[in-house]
């Protein structure tokens, strides 16, 4: 299922496909299940540990990501806008580890499972796994998502946005900057 974006990234800014520069600062919400997100047009980022998803290696919370796709759902009739922060178990420095492959892997089922959900507007690179080691993390990520996801945006702090400028333009300009 390809949903049309609602966002795009232009200098690293947040814009509506129509081109009006969007404002905006996340609300994170740690705990889908007493967290309400309800403020018309806000943006919530939704944190989770990859424990959570994935309790044991390639073992996937299916509970879990059912609620998870309900509350968007939730958020979505309210005209609320989500990113996914996943934070990584472990991380390490380089691309090409069990520990890169098994947070991309968490981070592409997650959002496989709520992939009809249109409020969804992208993913946070978190610190943790984004801004140490090299660009490739980076790319590899957006690339696995961009498969089924291309509407998606990323969000990122300046650390880990100049570090998605090593790996060039096609990945730096999907970012916007918080």
């Amino acid at each position: 299922m390809k949903l049309d974006p609602k966002f795009e990234v232009k200098d690293n800014q947040l814009y509506t496909i129509a081109g009006e520069k969007v404002e905006f600062k996340f609300v994170d919400v740690n705990d889908i299940e007493s967290q309400k997100a309800d403020e018309k047009n806000s943006f919530y980022c939704i944190v989770v540990d990859q424990k959570t998803i994935e309790p044991e290696a390639e073992c996937y919370n299916e509970e879990y990501l059912a609620k998870l796709r309900d509350y968007l759902k939730e958020m979505e009739e309210t005209g609320c806008y989500a990113a996914l922060h996943v934070i990584p178990e472990s991380a390490t420095e380089a691309c090409d580890t069990p520990e890169t492959e098994s947070y991309v892997a968490c981070v592409k089922h997650a959002t496989r499972r709520v992939k009809d959900c249109e409020n969804l507007c992208g993913v946070y690179l978190c610190d943790k796994f984004a801004k140490d080691g090299d660009a490739a993390k980076i790319a590899l990520l957006i690339d696995e998502l961009n498969v089924k996801h291309g509407q998606y945006v990323y969000f990122a702090g300046s650390e880990v946005l100049v570090k998605a400028k090593k790996a060039g333009e096609e990945y730096s300009g999907r970012i916007a900057a918080l």
